[in-house]
């Protein structure tokens, strides 16, 4: 079977004009009736062209922020597996966004950006951390989601039910948005995530999700806190929009389940999870792929070990271990103190905190994660369904520019400041330094294997260099560097999931 590969463009790329306004209409009668409840939402006016007038579209864009789909995972919901959300009786107030997740680095990106003046303007901090709509906040109360309808949609499913109307057109489909992050940080209320254009543009309902993140997500311990909390949220979520899918106007057996970055990663997780396959039909996984090796999961034994670890940090140890859960569910600065524990294990290896991204990963808790994604692709056990696989360009560039190899020019990744051998050489030995299986006996080998496989540079000694190969050494390594991090991160592990589909005969 053929395989395409799309490198895809941000929408943005094929717009030349586009401007985002209020609506001129009477907003207050924009009600939505769910399974829990009535919300009133609020619109949006989107016109997009390009400067050729080829292209042209203005529509209004209807919204409701902040539906809850879940009860607030606090006090002695925090740890616990997804409960579903209780039915409201007053019309629910659906104009704002909802907070982001609280996380060990939900603040850590401003406070980077801030005090660094080469980051400042760097794309890569500001689009986590700005909103033009309205600032930012973080809670743990934040399971919540938002519901972006074209108008045309709307209308139809409100239309007077004793009006004479034509027969009706076939309905939408839903996209089912998870932000990325590295299940650390991100929100579905960032800027960068807002669908109103593609809603305006492609007349698809969009809805985009929050879950948990760090500590909160994926703390796993014992038999009492099962881990993987922010994949139940996703599951719990991907099953409130399937049963609401006709009232929000879109076509309940046409859900796409799309992810950009961890949330590719984790949306992916759901190709493995039996329960979660009947709420959507297709996938989309944007520059980031369940075999990712940074987040694969971890064993119980592993994450008990790690909980424990983090449990004596706090002062929450106890030899009764409901005075523990008492004291994890009711910690104060939970998220700080395991993000000071993870900055301090990890002081003297900056580059491999890059790599290792959370000290929490998913784990195998025999339901929701069964085994390891390659096992589970290799036995053929994962829904068959149409998948597009997706990476961009420069996939390495970010982890570049937080690594500090750019000095004072990360603001600007074009200027490429100089990146040497030694930089490199360097940069990989500690990058690759937690890889699973990281064969520690034969390291230089290792570690030479990949750097030849990029430089052709046998040795890693300059000493030993042939004067031939000396002008190798003083090229700049940018690209170099690019590469390797965005082939191990993003590309291999798109192909491998590409290849497997592939197999099984599916497109």
């Amino acid at each position: 079977m053929r395989i395409i590969f799309l490198a895809l463009c941000c929408f943005a790329t094929v717009v030349r004009s586009l401007s985002i306004s209020k609506c001129t209409g009477n907003e207050r009668d924009l009600f939505l009736d769910t399974t829990h409840g009535r919300a009133a939402g609020s619109c949006k006016f989107v016109t997009i062209n390009d400067n050729n007038q080829k292209y042209f579209r203005s529509s209004n864009v209807y919204s409701w922020l902040g539906i809850p789909y879940a009860e607030p995972p606090i006090f002695d919901n925090r740890f616990k597996r997804t409960v579903e959300a209780k039915p409201w009786t007053e019309i629910l107030n659906a104009t704002r966004l909802p907070s982001a997740c609280l996380s060990e680095m939900s603040n850590d990106i401003q406070e980077k950006a801030n005090q660094s003046k080469s980051l400042e303007q760097f794309a890569g901090f500001t689009m986590w951390r700005t909103s033009s709509r309205q600032p930012i906040s973080f809670s743990e109360d934040c399971l919540y989601l938002n519901i972006y309808v074209p108008a045309e949609v709307y209308l139809k499913v409100n239309l007077d039910p004793y009006a004479p109307t034509p027969a009706k057109p076939p309905k939408p489909p839903i996209m089912v948005f998870f932000h990325g992050g590295q299940t650390q940080f991100g929100s579905s209320s960032l800027d960068v995530y807002d669908p109103s254009t593609l809603v305006a543009a492609s007349n698809v309902i969009v809805v985009t999700v929050n879950y948990r993140l760090g500590i909160f997500g994926f703390l796993s311990y014992g038999d009492e806190i099962g881990g993987n909390q922010a994949l139940y949220d996703q599951h719990e979520a991907l099953k409130w929009i399937k049963n609401n899918a006709e009232s929000i106007g879109g076509d309940p057996e046409r859900i796409t389940l799309m992810g950009h970055e961890a949330g590719a990663v984790l949306g992916g997780y759901h190709l493995f999870y039996r329960d979660s396959w009947p709420y959507f039909t297709n996938i989309i996984l944007q520059s980031g792929s369940p075999l990712l090796t940074a987040l694969q999961p971890i064993s119980k034994r592993e994450a008990n070990h790690r909980a424990t670890e983090i449990i004596k940090y706090i002062g929450c140890s106890s030899d009764s271990n409901d005075e523990v859960l008492t004291c994890l569910r009711s910690a104060n600065h939970l998220a700080e103190s395991a993000h000071v524990y993870f900055s301090d294990l990890l002081k003297a290896k900056k580059h491999a905190s890059l790599y290792l991204q959370t000290y929490f990963p998913p784990v195998v808790d025999g339901d929701i994660v069964r085994d390891n994604p390659q096992e589970l692709l290799k036995r053929g056990d994962f829904k068959k369904c149409p998948i597009l696989l997706g990476f961009t360009a420069d996939e390495g560039s970010s982890t570049i520019a937080l690594s500090g190899l750019m000095g004072s020019r990360a603001a600007d990744l074009r200027k490429q400041q100089n990146i040497s051998h030694d930089a490199l050489t360097s940069f990989v030995n500690e990058y690759f330094s937690f890889y699973p299986n990281y064969p520690r006996e034969t390291s230089e080998l290792f570690i030479s294997s990949i750097m030849h496989e990029y430089t052709r540079i046998t040795s890693l000694k300059q000493s030993t260099l042939a004067a031939s190969s000396s002008h190798l050494l003083k090229s700049n390594y940018f690209h170099t560097l690019n590469k390797i991090i965005a082939d191990e991160a993003y590309i291999c592990p798109a192909y491998r999931l590409a290849e497997h589909y592939s197999k099984a005969g599916l497109n």
